[in-house]
């Protein structure tokens, strides 16, 4: 049986996957206002890269940037593994999702490879 936390994050990462940034971001949001101190940082910085990733694939690059890298920051505090979500794999998809909104600043392009949006991976116990 899961606990309502517990529903909510698979809920969130779900929306997540599916590439429905702005409803998981609700759900990470409303998670954000009700954990604990601890929990705070880690359902922040789950909200930043769900608003990055809404960025990115609506054409909003520079806020694309600053909400992925703002994301990775705090949740580089629960490496490697945090609520059975595999932190390193996101913030590793993340950085190189960043990488690559980076070259299209240089290459002047708003034309993001889709394939490149990362993937919340709950980790099997």
């Amino acid at each position: 049986m899961f606990d309502k936390e517990s529903l909510d994050l698979l809920n969130g990462v779900k929306l997540f996957n599916e590439h429905d940034y702005f409803s998981a971001h609700d759900y990470f949001e409303a998670m954000w206002n009700e954990s604990s101190t601890t929990d705070k940082l880690f359902f922040q910085g789950l909200v930043q890269i769900s608003v990055g990733c809404f960025h990115a694939v609506g054409g909003n690059l520079k806020g694309a940037i600053s909400q992925l890298g703002k994301g990775v920051l705090k949740l580089e505090r629960f490496l490697p593994d945090f609520k059975d979500v595999d932190v390193l794999k996101l913030t590793e998809d993340v950085k190189l999702l960043n990488k690559k909104i980076d070259l299209l600043f240089v290459a002047a392009s708003k034309n993001l490879d889709l394939n490149l949006l990362p993937k919340i991976n709950i980790k099997k116990k």
